[in-house]
């Protein structure tokens, strides 16, 4: 069985562009990676003298859009609740962002892409006691499931009904995507290969949207957030 790689598009208001939902594996959306932008967002508050926040645990989870000029657009928030939460750290990374110069777009077929980026601000790690070599991915704990990724790989294989698929024998793995949101639900769930058999991916895709389990959130200095899960499933067909 032959796998067809993608990247997911989405649709920009901008010019009607397409925009890829992320960056290739082997690109970096900042110059330097993540290390480098905490570190000009930390030099940048520094710079315009922007003060702490007073509610310490506020965290905001940056989504912006990286364009073919290196231009970038924030995506705001749409949970209004969220923002509400968080609108002190927002207004800063309105602030921050514009100065921000190491932006690099994304490659895709040879071709310059706009591409979604994201970053977790946490403004309590970014003034006076900000580390050398600060990531935030560093302090993310990863979501769990019930028993373990192994029991997930087993509820999952044993919700899916494979239909017969002609001419198909031999060994494969899928790489399905989806996210754990911060209450612990599955959603946005998606392959990152297509077996070129519509009806094969389809089951896929509806067994792991029937699968009601909840799931230990991730968490970022034990707040929970949002992530995406990358989970391969090995198929053996006969």
């Amino acid at each position: 069985m032959r796998l067809f790689y993608l990247l997911f598009l989405l649709f920009s208001t901008r010019n009607h562009t397409q925009i890829l939902e992320r960056y290739p594996t082997d690109q970096l959306p900042y110059t330097g990676g993540e290390v480098a932008f905490y570190q000009d967002f930390y030099q940048l508050l520094k710079k315009q003298n922007i003060k702490p926040c007073e509610n310490k645990q506020e965290l905001y989870e940056l989504k912006l859009v990286v364009y073919e000029d290196a231009s970038v657009k924030l995506v705001k928030e749409q949970n209004a609740e969220k923002l509400a939460n968080n609108k002190c750290t927002y207004e800063i990374i309105k602030k921050v962002l514009p100065e921000m110069t190491g932006w690099n777009p994304a490659i895709y077929q040879d071709k310059k892409m706009p591409a979604v980026a994201d970053y977790l601000i946490y403004l309590d790690d970014l003034f006076e006691n900000f580390p050398a070599a600060y990531a935030a991915s560093h302090y993310i704990k990863q979501p769990e499931f019930p028993g373990g990724l192994q029991k997930f790989r087993n509820k999952f294989t044993g919700a899916i009904r494979i239909p017969k698929l002609d001419h198909t024998d031999g060994e494969f793995t899928l790489r399905i995507a989806f996210e754990v949101n911060d209450k612990g639900k599955m959603q946005n769930v998606r392959l990152l290969e297509k077996t070129g058999y519509d009806r094969f991916d389809e089951s896929i895709i509806k067994g792991i949207q029937y699968m009601k389990y909840q799931w230990q959130p991730a968490s970022f200095h034990g707040i929970p957030i949002k992530t995406t899960l990358t989970v391969p499933i090995h198929f053996t067909f006969h």
